[in-house]
């Protein structure tokens, strides 16, 4: 398994709460059951684990539970799975290229 180029191993807080408005319901600090998510699934679920594109992130809101989350609401603007996918494929970009980046994914995010 190779470690996420996104977030660190230890790391124990959620990866989008770093990213998003603070909000009293979701408190960073309160411990809640986190998933790793693949940031690019399907068929590009194996190059997200080979290339380290995925993070950890809490089941309740951002994974799969809130009207926003990465699974509720796929590709959609303003959305988690968008913003997740665009932070993704610049960090692939700075450690690759953007040529390699469309020659495996084939959508540019950005």
């Amino acid at each position: 398994m190779a470690k996420s180029i996104l977030q660190q191993d230890e790391d124990r807080c959620f990866f989008l709460d770093h990213k998003s408005e603070d909000d009293p319901k979701h408190p960073g600090s309160t411990y809640q059951a986190l998933h790793k998510h693949h940031i690019f699934g399907g068929a590009n679920r194996k190059y997200s684990e080979k290339y380290g594109l995925w993070v950890k992130i809490c089941c309740i809101r951002c994974h799969n539970g809130g009207p926003s989350s990465v699974h509720q609401a796929p590709n959609k603007e303003g959305g988690k799975d968008l913003l997740l996918k665009r932070i993704a494929q610049q960090a692939f970009e700075e450690k690759y290229s953007h040529e390699e980046f469309m020659r495996i994914f084939g959508k540019n995010y950005l």
